[in-house]
């Protein structure tokens, strides 16, 4: 039972360290520790949302198969936060009911009600 808690709150304490940095770069990158990181392509949102697209270009189509979806985690330091959190988040439930299927079985049902919700709520071009 205290492994439980204490796995619980060192996973949802990793949760809210992941929401404020992803929060963080979105909202005060320029005033940040993150602006001093050399690897600004990958941390600043004003130009890493590119790096899903080939030549940083949308008309292009995606950079690799995914990159817009399922793999955007890979593009950038705000969706590999999100990422992290998902499956923190996932984790801490799989603890709580000590089952690890419900953990990873939770990250890929989320993944995909969150990409059929974004797809269906998603404005359409005219």
């Amino acid at each position: 039972m205290v492994w439980t808690l204490v796995s619980i709150s060192a996973l949802m304490l990793a949760w809210v360290a992941c929401d404020a940095m992803q929060d963080t770069v979105a909202y005060h990158y320029d005033t940040s520790v993150f602006r001093n990181v050399k690897r600004r392509q990958w941390f600043d949102p004003s130009v890493s949302w590119r790096n899903k697209w080939k030549d940083g270009d949308a008309g292009k189509g995606e950079r690799f198969f995914g990159s817009s979806t399922f793999l955007v985690w890979l593009t950038d330091f705000w969706h590999f936060m999100k990422a992290v959190k998902i499956a923190l988040l996932w984790s801490a439930l799989g603890v709580a009911l000590s089952c690890w299927a419900v953990a990873l079985v939770g990250v890929f049902a989320h993944g995909i009600a969150f990409e059929s919700a974004f797809r269906l709520l998603e404005a359409k071009k005219k």
